[in-house]
């Protein structure tokens, strides 16, 4: 069964995002603010799952999915907005580059994974 994202496009990526030739970093970054976002919004999170999910609009881009675990959930959209707001203009960027280091999967099979997912609907 395939899960239900809403999905949250960051204003301040929409041009990283937005550029076909950019998708790895596109992937990359919003890997790590995920990982970001999941610390700063802390409890809120219980009721969600985050992640970087494909996007099959006129083509492939990623973005941010919730998918909430309860139909009583409140909308997160506001606070992942206002938090990846925050994290996006005062992270330093050495502490980004490091951030991107650490994370486990090589960008290129990230992609892969993102871009199978956009085909196979979920």
């Amino acid at each position: 069964m395939t899960k239900g994202y809403q999905i949250i496009e960051l204003a301040d990526l929409d041009s990283l995002v937005s550029n076909a030739s950019c998708e790895h970093v596109s992937v990359v970054m919003l890997d790590w603010l995920v990982s970001q976002l999941k610390k700063e919004l802390g409890e809120k999170m219980t009721r969600a799952q985050i992640e970087v999910v494909p996007v099959d609009y006129h083509g492939f881009y990623p973005a941010i999915g919730v998918h909430y675990l309860g139909s009583d959930s409140a909308d997160l959209e506001p606070d992942i907005q206002r938090a990846a707001t925050k994290i996006l203009r005062s992270t330093n960027v050495a502490d980004l580059v490091l951030g991107i280091a650490a994370l486990t999967n090589s960008t290129s099979d990230r992609l892969a994974q993102l871009k199978g997912l956009g085909k196979s609907g979920g």
